[in-house]
Parts: C-alpha cells; structure tokens; sequence
C-alpha cells in the first residue's frame, strides 16, 4: 500500500480509538449518575475510584465528633443518631446494587445480636422500594435509615470518592473512630468494636 494512503487509513482508525478511550474513561469515574437498580460494572464493583487504596480513610473526619444528620427510615419516622447515645455505633453505607454490601450484611446482622452495646444503623443510597425488598428478604433486622441518591450524608461522614459499602464507627462518646472504603473483614470488626465496648461510656451531666 502506498504511505500516502496507509496514513489516510490510519488517521480515522486512531481518531476513533481516542474516542473510545475517552467515553471508557469518562464512564468509569461516574459513580451515582445512574439510577441505583441499574447494572454498571463501575459501580457493582463498590470499589474506590483508580489509585485509590480500598481502606483509604477520607479526611476531616476520624477522631472527630460523628456528623449529625436527619433521615428517614422505611416507615416515613424521621431518625437520628442521639437515639443511640451511649452506643458503639456501625453506621453502614450501602445499597443492593452493591454486591460487597449485599455480602456483608449479614456479618452486620450477627455483629449486632452477638454484642449487645452495638448498634448497627444501615444507610441506603438506594430507591426505598428496591431496599424494603431485600431487608424483608434477607432479614434485617436493625434501621435502615435512606440517604438521598447522591449520598448527602455518606459524603458528610467523609466518603469523597463516592464508592460503597463505606462504613464508619463511632465510640459510645460519638466520636468516629474507625473508618472503612471497601468490605469490612469480619476479624477487624470484632477488634475495633470489642475495644470500643471496653472503654468506659460518657459521664453523664
């Protein structure tokens, strides 16, 4: 083939890599675009975004006093965490689009019935529909609490890449002191909340 025309033939062929390469790319950052219920392989993942550790802690936030917040749980009674004052609290962000969040639910389930000082609250970044369904399937049985679709509350307790399951615990004195981007393991959550129970609680006024 003459040069002349291999590089009239190359030139479309390379444009049309970029820009493929650019929509992948640009698909592959977007976390709550879409409405949760919808397949997307970025998303399912439920992991941190490219060159982000899974166990990344997000600023401004361990060691702080737990962001307030107000939400509904699914039979419309608005919630907040001051309800379980005095508690070692397993504040779980998730939504059933999310396969590490579905897996880890029923360690949560457990965790809370084997250690009566925990209080789990599961935060969905869902449809109200779609979590009603699968926390009467699998047998939830703490709150769950709705977040908006974009996260609100999640990205107020720290979370800035966006990603679930995203999990933050906080002492008996309401201050954040563990907190996970990725599944939890089961052995470091007995840990963290086994020395949590140990500390003694707030004095009361």
């Amino acid at each position: 083939m003459p040069r002349d025309a291999h590089r009239r033939w190359r030139r479309p062929v390379l444009a049309g890599a970029a820009v493929l390469a650019l929509v992948a790319g640009w698909g592959a950052g977007r976390v709550f675009d879409r409405g949760p219920g919808e397949a997307d392989a970025a998303r399912t993942a439920a992991g941190p975004g490219p060159g982000t550790a899974a166990s990344e802690e997000p600023p401004n936030v361990l060691h702080r006093p737990r962001p307030e917040f107000t939400l509904p749980d699914l039979d419309g009674r608005m919630r907040r965490p001051e309800e379980w004052n005095g508690k070692v609290l397993v504040v779980n962000f998730w939504a059933t689009w999310c396969a590490p969040c579905r897996k880890e639910i029923p360690l949560l389930i457990d965790l809370e019935r084997r250690r009566p000082g925990v209080r789990v609250i599961g935060i969905a970044v869902d449809r109200p529909e779609a979590v009603r369904a699968f926390a009467e399937e699998i047998g939830i049985d703490y709150p769950i609490l709705l977040d908006d679709l974009q996260g609100s509350t999640m990205r107020r307790y720290g979370n800035r890449v966006g990603a679930l399951p995203f999990t933050v615990i906080t002492g008996r004195d309401g201050v954040v002191a563990y907190v996970r981007l990725g599944e939890l393991e089961p052995t470091e959550l007995d840990r963290v909340t086994a020395a949590l129970l140990r500390r003694e609680p707030p004095s009361q006024a």
